[in-house]
């Protein structure tokens, strides 16, 4: 195949992948691309034969972008309720990481999940422990935005305290950009304080729906002058790229189950574990974890 083919393809695959992101809810305003492009940029660095943990995945919404890969899913499956957990690889608690081993994991996605966080300095420590030298965190991370999933909602995150945090935690800051301009994020929240301000009151809502219709007009125009406009402090979020430092050999997985149970471990005793049938076995103290209909279940641990 040519170089003109395989430039061909790529743009192929990466358009088809927009579609299927735009599913999701997302449009081609400005911070859709930003969302996407932090995306992809993920989606190009993990290679064939690594680990993408994805914590705090939910309904695996974004599992999509990495068909390339070996794409592990975790989360405590509590939130939404109309939700649905079924494509999560493992149940378990992510502010703990107990059932995964030191150094073990590639990369960790982190996608609008620390303001879930109660306690998000021994999140990151704990981040740090099970990536691999040389691994990288990937994090989208709210600045402004309405609480959501309660009572599942502690944080936002000012540019400094996520500098801080990483810092707490060993890992190294590589980049940390604002996901829009001050202009995108003063008409998305006008548009939406006017949808909830009005309450019950019938001639102010009427009103607001009003204001609410012709600012949503003017919204195409904000986009198209968002590249021209300086992002800095005022963003509805954060994309942050960390690493932990040092180099490790890459390790090859047989199969997508190998590379699972190559991360994980007894939540007790931290010794290998052993799949049996419906259950995983410590090797050690010998207690068991289940396993139903292929989820991995350390949620008791």
């Amino acid at each position: 195949m040519n170089s003109y083919k395989v430039s061909m393809k790529r743009n192929l695959d990466e358009k088809d992948i927009f579609n299927k992101f735009k599913k999701l809810g997302w449009s081609n305003d400005s911070q859709s691309k930003t969302i996407f492009n932090f995306l992809m940029k993920v989606h190009k660095q993990v290679k064939s034969n690594q680990i993408l943990l994805d914590l705090g995945a939910g309904e695996c919404r974004y599992s999509f972008f990495f068909d390339n890969c070996y794409y592990i899913s975790v989360d405590f499956a509590k939130g939404d309720r109309k939700w649905d957990f079924s494509k999560l690889d493992i149940l378990g608690d992510i502010t703990k990481l107990n059932f995964l081993r030191d150094n073990s994991v590639d990369y960790i996605l982190n996608t609008v999940v620390l303001e879930h966080i109660n306690e998000p300095h021994k999140f990151l420590k704990e981040v740090a422990r099970v990536l691999k030298p040389g691994g990288r965190l990937f994090i989208q991370a709210p600045f402004l935005f309405a609480e959501h999933q309660v009572p599942y909602d502690f944080f936002r995150y000012t540019s400094y305290g996520l500098r801080y945090l990483m810092k707490q935690s060993g890992l190294k800051i590589i980049s940390l950009d604002p996901t829009n301009s001050p202009l995108y994020t003063g008409s998305r929240i006008a548009s939406y304080s006017l949808q909830v301000a009005a309450g019950n009151n019938i001639p102010v809502k009427v009103i607001l729906l009003f204001l609410r219709y012709f600012s949503k007009l003017l919204l195409p125009l904000f986009d198209k002058l968002e590249p021209y406009i300086e992002k800095h402090n005022l963003p509805l979020g954060w994309i942050l790229v960390a690493k932990k430092e040092g180099n490790s050999i890459m390790k090859k997985h047989t199969s997508r189950e190998q590379a699972v149970d190559s991360i994980i471990c007894c939540p007790i005793c931290k010794s290998a574990i052993h799949r049996l049938n419906g259950f995983l076995k410590c090797s050690k103290c010998t207690e068991r974890f289940p396993i139903i209909n292929e989820q991995l279940n350390f949620l008791e641990y």
